[in-house]
């Protein structure tokens, strides 16, 4: 029992010493993924914080408005009406395939975080394997400290590209929409009295 208990406690010591030198040795890498999980979790407040439902109900709202002017209007246009109509139908397009593009920033969001955290834990635990059976050594950690701060990053002007995306639809829409509300209502009018 005395024997098991000295094996456990020298194994712990060296597991710490293996966590010490680790921790210095690779405090770049370290540095560079606590940097990595404070701005995932940074963009997860700001993705969390858009509008994206509004954002969906609007798109649909001008995508059905300009289906009710192809189908309604009738006659000539003049020039502010057809610039306002392409100016209000170009709306979707500051956040293009909004729903595909948020199922893939929550995959992405999720799964970032888990890894970097899961690759400090491995360089500081001092793994020889990682889940999926490869050395861990010091190439794989450079490459792949590298690779996941890369796609963070990238999630995260993702992120500002859609919170930028959704700020313009809102004042586009806050901005058009007035204007052709009395056009709009003319032609539901129109479309009601159609047989």
């Amino acid at each position: 029992m005395r024997q098991l208990s000295l094996i456990i406690a020298i194994s712990a010591v060296i597991l710490l010493m293996s966590s010490c030198d680790n921790a210095k040795r690779y405090k770049l890498e370290i540095d560079r993924l606590e940097a990595s999980v404070a701005s995932a979790d940074s963009a997860a407040v700001v993705y969390n914080q858009l509008p994206l439902d509004s954002l969906q109900r609007l798109f649909k709202k001008v995508k059905n408005d300009m289906a009710l002017v192809q189908s309604t209007f009738e006659g000539e246009m003049n020039k502010d009406l057809g610039v306002t109509l392409s100016r209000y139908r170009d709306i979707p397009n500051n956040i293009k395939n909004l729903a595909q593009l948020r199922g893939q920033v929550n995959k992405e969001l999720e799964l970032s975080s888990k890894q970097l955290i899961q690759l400090k834990e491995a360089i500081l635990s001092g793994a020889n394997k990682d889940s999926k059976g490869n050395s861990i050594d010091e190439n794989y950690i450079k490459k792949n400290t590298e690779l996941e701060t890369k796609v963070v990053n990238n999630l995260v002007q993702q992120i500002q590209r859609m919170q930028s995306g959704s700020e313009k639809a809102m004042a586009e829409y806050t901005k058009y929409y007035p204007m052709l509300k009395p056009t709009l209502d003319s032609l539901q009018s129109i479309a009601k009295d159609k047989p």
